[in-house]
C-alpha cells in the first residue's frame, strides 16, 4: 500500500522538452514526435509507423476546438494539416483524443474544411461550448470551431 508520506518523500519529477522528430522508444514499439500546432502552441501527435497508426489528441478530432484564448491562428493549424498529410503513406488510422479511430484520410477533409474558411467559402455558423463561443464550418465529416479574429499569423 502506498502512502502520501511516501509520495510526499519522493523526488520531483524532471519534465524534458520533446522536439519535432524525435523518437521514444517504449520498448518494442517506437514513436515519433511530429509537432503540430494549432489547438495549443505544443500541440504534438505521436506517429507509429511499424503499427500504421497516428495518435493526434487535439489535433484531429471530428470536431477541433480553434477557437480557445491559447489556439494558434487557423492558418498556422493549416500548416500542421499538410505537415500531416505528406506523412499519410505512414499511418492507415488515426486515434482522435476524442471519439472512435479515423481514417488517415481523415486529415484532408480537415484540410479542405480550414481552407473553405480562410478562402470565405465558409462563413461559419455559430457555435457555443462550456468554453466560449465561436462559428462552426464542417466539410464531411470535419468539423472546425474557430476564432473569426484568429485566422492568420500576425494578426
Amino acid at each position: 500500500m502506498v502512502r502520501v508520506e511516501d509520495i510526499l518523500r519522493m523526488p520531483a519529477a524532471e519534465l524534458l522538452p520533446l522536439k519535432d522528430g524525435q523518437v521514444l522508444d517504449l520498448g518494442g514499439r517506437k514513436l515519433e514526435v511530429i509537432h503540430t500546432p494549432g489547438h495549443t502552441p505544443g500541440e504534438i501527435v505521436l506517429l507509429d509507423s511499424a503499427n500504421r497508426v497516428v495518435f493526434t489528441g487535439d489535433n484531429d478530432n471530428v470536431l477541433v476546438w480553434l477557437f480557445l484564448p491559447t489556439s494558434m491562428p487557423l492558418e498556422i493549424y493549416l500548416e500542421s494539416l499538410k505537415k500531416l498529410q505528406k506523412r499519410e503513406g505512414e499511418f492507415d488510422t488515426i486515434m482522435p483524443g476524442h471519439g472512435l479511430p479515423l481514417p488517415g484520410s481523415f486529415v484532408d477533409e480537415q484540410i479542405i474544411c480550414v481552407e473553405n474558411i480562410l478562402d470565405g467559402t465558409c462563413k461559419g455558423e455559430p457555435y457555443k461550448s462550456f468554453a466560449g463561443e465561436a462559428l462552426v464550418c464542417r466539410y464531411k465529416s470535419a468539423s472546425v470551431a474557430f476564432d473569426p479574429n484568429n485566422l492568420r499569423a500576425g494578426k
